[in-house]
């Protein structure tokens, strides 16, 4: 019945997904922090022969550029985008691009969230034209008796709002209203130090919304993999049999994601990276 479980567990997580997308897929990464753009001659530029594709900035400073969702942030030492945490295979928004201090093996988390800090991005279509405030307003983010709301310009951008604590010491969140999207970049902290306080606050001011002549350089200069390809839903279940009748998390590896969810019946659920998950099988194999 564990197995089974399991199976099942499995099955519902990878049936009918691309391969896991390599860490920082949808986007690329350059090993200078705050570096700036120059300004692209044509938004029709094509990308560079030289251009070299950067996984997410991992135990060093970076500049993380997201071509799907139109941004940037700079990511402090150490910090690095999570595959387990952001969106799979981004397109269009909305969707959620989230940066851990944890490494991939540390990474682990619950369905009330994760165990390490994070700075979570959310992007969301702005069809009905609100402002940062109005939409911060709408509750879309949550409120707090002890903190409240704040327009303000974020990065000379007059339509940007923030939510601040009521004796103006800490900013939780700033939202911005760009490109007919609405930007929300938001700060966890399971436990509050000094430097991940300084880590937080730098990655959440860095955030920019990339201009028209700036995404056309990046995506001339910063290069992205190819897409995937789906694979049949009875193909990933045939591996996942073959892998626990064989006993053998070799095969399971094969259709594994990034990170792998498991669930308990009336009870919580939580994540862990592959291999750890997968290691845990074969112990129980």
């Amino acid at each position: 019945m564990r197995y089974r479980l399991l199976i099942i567990g499995l099955a519902l997580t990878l049936a009918c997904s691309p391969r896991a997308e390599a860490p920082g897929a949808s986007g690329s990464a350059t090993a200078t922090a705050g570096a700036t753009s120059t300004p692209a001659a044509s938004a029709s530029a094509t990308p560079s022969a030289t251009a070299t594709l950067k996984p997410n900035p991992t135990a060093r400073p970076g500049t993380y550029t997201s071509l799907a969702y139109r941004y940037r942030v700079d990511l402090p030492s150490g910090w690095r985008r999570s595959a387990c945490q952001s969106t799979r295979d981004p397109a269009q928004p909305p969707g959620v691009e989230t940066f851990t201090d944890a490494t991939v093996d540390e990474e682990t988390g619950t369905d009330i969230g994760p165990a390490q800090d994070v700075v979570t991005v959310q992007v969301q279509v702005n069809a009905g034209g609100q402002t940062a405030l109005a939409w911060l307003e709408s509750g879309t983010l949550g409120s707090s008796s002890q903190s409240h709301f704040e327009k303000i310009t974020f990065d000379n951008n007059p339509d940007a709002a923030r939510v601040i604590s009521n004796d103006g010491a800490i900013v939780s969140a700033y939202v911005v209203n760009a490109r007919f999207r609405i930007y929300a970049i938001q700060r966890g902290l399971r436990e509050p130090t000094p430097t991940s306080e300084t880590a937080e606050r730098a990655i959440m001011g860095s955030l920019h919304i990339l201009r028209d002549a700036e995404l056309a350089d990046a995506r001339a200069t910063l290069a992205t993999p190819p897409t995937p390809a789906a694979r049949p839903v009875e193909e990933v279940a045939d591996t996942v049999a073959r892998g626990f009748s064989q006993k053998d998390t070799s095969i399971l590896a094969t259709v594994a994601a990034a990170c792998l969810d498991s669930f308990v019946e009336q009870a919580g659920g939580s994540f862990r990276p592959a291999t750890r998950f997968l290691a845990d099988i074969q112990t129980a194999f």
